[in-house]
């Protein structure tokens, strides 16, 4: 069992509290090897394999490992001014990761980094390890908020790393630290992969459902019949095939025009508002005047039960339903509005169907690209759909919404767990690294 150092002093920083007596409280310029340093400001072109690699961002997933899948280089006259060592930490300097850090390590080649990003080299006073595990606790989040509070713009600059506080332990217990918690968030992740994987393996198996019951139905022996198109494949043979438009009393999407924002006037909304299978407004809402509201909407109004499907850039094909409408607004081009015709197509039906892999599969097949991937209306329209009787829509709306809720319960249960190992995971990272208990007696077993 652990226990707290006997002699502890007040580190005189309200979010770190107390360190113990024989440790330090640094600024992060004190404890690196040079000054600071922003990336090279590159446009990431060449995907060269013998030259160094252009480390930016989006390299990084989200447990900061090096990604296999986005690399680009930049030549080595330009990339020699920005090249890392073994053990280099980056900080994210603006941006949405604003505050993240990665740190490289066991990397066979040359890289240099973008920037976007700000490199410390640490000096002999502390450890790569050390100071990288210190920027994943939550006394950094704090300080990191606490930056943010006082300014209109989240950025860090190296100025404000420089004046980073860090508790520093001698290095032979820095040594002791890092290899603690290597053995205990190893454990710790092995375990958060696991509920990973089984979130994962339950979100196939939700796509599979719904594959199955908007293209044939509930009953596996009712007879069967070619629907005549490639990417539907077979149908119930009392199933009929229609155009969606022909099952769809408006299919059209939101403003192409620009309006001058407002911060008091009416939500113009985009793709940033389908939020797990709904459209719903958020607080950082762009807003326009009630003229500029009421000229975009002069043609449609979104209503209750509309569907929203991303036609634009990168989240092409993410569907929202609007399941409430608490104020009006209006949409942007970047998302389509799609109403079914109650005689026709139940909405959830529909909603099923733009969700299943065979109809996001023809979306992507379908897609110019010009600046940014599209799919123009007129594709929309004209896509196929297998339709039921009303009737059968109901009752396998019915059987798929309830096999659906089981799983998304499942789902929830273990994304709360994995929540909580993760907030542990921090805690203990946050308790070892600040001093708050002592390892040094610690026995790995």
């Amino acid at each position: 069992m652990m226990k707290p150092y006997s002699k502890m002093k007040d580190s005189g920083v309200e979010w770190i509290g107390e360190i113990p007596d024989h440790w330090k409280l640094v600024h992060l310029k004190r404890i690196v090897d040079e000054p600071l340093k922003y990336g090279a400001n590159e446009a990431a072109d060449e995907e060269i394999k013998t030259n160094p690699r252009y480390l930016r961002i989006t390299d990084f997933d989200k447990s900061g490992k090096l990604r296999n899948d986005t690399f680009k280089s930049l030549p080595p006259e330009v990339a020699k001014d920005y090249l890392l060592s073994e053990g280099d930490i980056l900080f994210a300097r603006s941006g949405a990761t604003v505050g993240k850090t990665f740190q490289f390590k066991d990397y066979k080649g040359e890289a240099c980094f973008a920037g976007y990003l700000i490199k410390a080299t640490t000096s002999k006073k502390v450890t790569s390890d050390y100071l990288y595990l210190y920027t994943k606790t939550g006394h950094y989040e704090s300080w990191k908020e606490g930056i943010f509070n006082q300014a209109t713009i989240q950025n860090i600059g190296a100025d404000k790393y420089n004046m980073l506080l860090v508790p520093v332990p001698p290095l032979p217990e820095q040594t002791r630290i890092v290899a603690f918690l290597d053995d205990k968030t190893s454990k710790i992740d092995e375990l958060i992969a696991k509920k990973e994987r089984k979130i994962e393996l339950l979100k196939e198996q939700r796509k599979a459902l719904i594959n199955q019951a908007v293209t044939k139905g509930l009953d596996p022996t009712v007879p069967m019949k070619d629907s005549g198109v490639e990417w539907i494949g077979e149908i119930p043979e009392h199933w009929e095939r229609a155009k969606l438009k022909f099952v769809t009393d408006l299919i059209n999407d939101g403003t192409h025009g620009s309006f001058k924002r407002v911060d008091d006037g009416v939500r113009l909304l985009s793709v940033r508002n389908i939020i797990d299978g709904e459209f719903k407004t958020r607080i950082d809402d762009s807003k326009i005047s009630v003229e500029d509201y009421l000229s975009i909407t002069n043609s449609f109004k979104v209503e209750m039960n509309d569907i929203q499907l991303a036609i634009v850039g990168a989240t092409l094909g993410k569907v929202g339903l609007v399941k409430e409408i608490l104020e009006p607004f209006a949409t942007q081009r970047s998302v389509a509005t799609i109403r079914a015709n109650h005689n026709k197509i139940d909405y959830r039906y529909l909603f099923y169907f733009i969700n299943s892999t065979i109809f996001q599969d023809y979306l992507w097949l379908n897609t110019g690209f010009s600046a940014q991937p599209g799919v123009y209306l007129g594709t929309l329209e004209n896509a196929d759909i297998p339709l039921p009787p009303i009737q059968d829509q109901l009752e396998i709306l019915e059987k798929l919404e309830s096999d659906l809720n089981e799983i998304d319960i499942v789902i929830k249960l273990e994304s709360k767990k994995m929540e909580l190992l993760n907030e542990y995971r921090q805690a203990l990272i946050s308790e070892v690294v600040t001093g708050k208990v002592d390892v040094s007696t610690y026995a790995n077993n």
